[in-house]
């Protein structure tokens, strides 16, 4: 399991941050997202097309998470950002997660907010980890062909 994995290689008061799209993977991130708070960890949330007509796993998983946000003392904090543009480009975090976050039948190159996600992770310092849940971002998922820009994740769950 992603969480569990991610819950061995990080302390309690470490900041993560998770790019998410509006898919499935994305409610794969909120999962990981939802442990990891619940366990002291400190998670910011960057929805980079927004959170309007989420998947139903990601709408499920987000609500999910908003009520451990209402009922938990003792949980790690969530800030959410609902699009690319909220997102404060400054923002340090200890470790990165990056889903695939792409219809991989529909999209043929990564463009627009989803590259500049991209890059802001690849830019990132050597020493911040990222985390890849699936398959790195803009790695079309049936055929490995890489489409215009690659998340480059430093560690796989």
């Amino acid at each position: 399991m992603p969480a569990q994995k991610l819950l061995a290689k990080v302390k309690p008061g470490e900041k993560g941050l998770f790019f998410c799209g509006k898919g499935n993977n994305a409610g794969d991130a909120l999962v990981v997202a939802r442990y990891l708070v619940q366990h002291g960890i400190n998670c910011i949330l960057v929805f980079i097309s927004g959170i309007d007509e989420l998947s139903e796993n990601t709408q499920k998983n987000f609500n999910l998470l908003s009520d451990i946000m209402e009922k938990d003392e003792k949980r790690g904090t969530v800030t959410i950002h609902k699009s690319w543009e909220a997102f404060d480009p400054d923002t340090k975090a200890d470790f990165i997660v990056s889903t695939e976050c792409l219809e991989r039948y529909s999209i043929q190159t990564v463009r627009g907010d989803y590259s500049k996600a991209i890059r802001w992770i690849n830019s990132t310092s050597p020493e911040t980890r990222v985390y890849a849940i699936d398959i790195p971002t803009g790695l079309h998922g049936d055929s490995g062909i890489v489409m215009g820009r690659l998340c480059i994740g430093r560690y796989h769950l």
